[in-house]
């Protein structure tokens, strides 16, 4: 039911030229990640932050894992993409006023050394 909500809002706002509007991608987005739908969850996520122009939820947005893993080879895959996004995110020019007010909390913490160094 309120996956149909979420897809009917954002056809609506997308028909009638609303462009400056965040909310039903970002929620739709977090929505689906907390259902382990992470793939789909980033790609929502990634038009909110394009959106509102938010780069704390771009953080968000290209640090989220799956909450669970279907094989190792899923997990290998995702390591990847997830080194490769890091990357990314290193290369922008980014700014976050304050964390503390950040728009969202991956499920976890991380520091961007480690992630950078640490070999895998």
């Amino acid at each position: 039911m309120a996956e149909k909500v979420f897809r009917k809002s954002i056809v609506e706002l997308e028909a009638a030229g609303v462009n400056n509007f965040h909310y039903p991608y970002k929620n739709f987005g977090q929505m689906l990640e907390k259902n382990s739908r992470t793939e789909e969850a980033m790609g929502l996520l990634r038009k909110a932050a394009e959106i509102k122009k938010d780069d704390g939820l771009k953080i968000y947005t290209e640090l989220l894992l799956p909450y669970v893993y279907d094989d190792e080879a899923d997990m290998k895959a995702w390591r990847d993409q997830f080194k490769a996004n890091v990357g990314k995110l290193i290369k922008m020019n980014l700014h976050v006023p304050d964390p503390i007010k950040m728009d969202g909390v991956p499920q976890y913490y991380l520091r961007w050394d480690f992630a950078i160094r640490t070999p895998h």
